[in-house]
């Protein structure tokens, strides 16, 4: 059976020399193919995270950067270790037809509890990082949201201080514009304070309420459907 250029179902794709792969009805086959050249695009980075499956990480390895560019360092952990729901998922998250890539360890049975270590978007067929990696997983979290957006909680040295911050990706660019976001400081006697300003006990602080930050949370909530594959 041959496949169908037009959008509609499309029961069976063929990949490759002499290889079939059954398409899911009702994604075109100008999309899939799409989507196959995205994955082309982090094949590589797929390859550097899965060659670090069963290896030790102790740290010292000046030659490791160079090796495994794209591989955030955090991703071992205390452990030294590969986490053992290390996952990725590829989601357009601006709606332009390019994928992002999104590398995480996922909870077992729970799609959406994971701990992101990596984001890359796809520039003309070049991958390139959105966010800088240095504390991606240990102090600043980043979740897949709806409605286009990226959201990141910021976590200071200080527990009682946290930020909720969301984010879009600025065009074609590997770049990120801020949307809006709230800062939450817990240590006050006077209970959590919100502010739009890093800095919540600055005198030109801009003070917000509990209602604001809940509405930014039910403007922007976290995606519940991600289809997580295990690398």
């Amino acid at each position: 059976m041959g496949s169908d250029t037009r959008t509609g179902s499309i029961p069976v794709c063929g990949i490759g020399k002499n290889r079939r792969k059954r398409c899911k009805t009702g994604v075109s086959f100008y999309f899939y193919i799409l989507m196959l050249e995205h994955l082309t695009c982090y094949e590589n980075i797929l390859q550097q995270y899965r060659a670090q499956k069963g290896m030790l990480m102790t740290g010292g390895d000046d030659d490791f950067s160079e090796t495994y560019p794209n591989v955030n360092w955090n991703v071992f952990g205390s452990i030294g270790e590969l986490p053992p729901g290390l996952s990725y998922a590829m989601i357009d998250i601006d709606g332009n037809g390019v994928e992002e890539l999104f590398i995480a360890d996922v909870a077992e049975g729970d799609a959406t509890s994971y701990t992101t270590y990596d984001i890359y978007t796809c520039i003309q067929g070049t991958p390139q990082r959105l966010f800088d990696a240095d504390d991606m997983g240990i102090q600043s979290f980043y979740f897949i949201s709806e409605n286009n957006v990226i959201m990141k909680i910021q976590k200071e040295n200080d527990s009682t201080w946290y930020g909720t911050l969301f984010y879009q990706i600025a065009g074609d660019s590997a770049s990120t514009n801020f949307v809006d976001g709230v800062w939450i400081f817990l240590g006050s006697s006077l209970g959590p304070m919100y502010s739009r300003s890093e800095k919540c006990m600055a005198d030109d602080a801009e003070d917000v309420d509990k209602a604001y930050y809940d509405t930014l949370l039910n403007t922007y909530p976290v995606k519940k459907e991600i289809e997580w594959i295990k690398l």
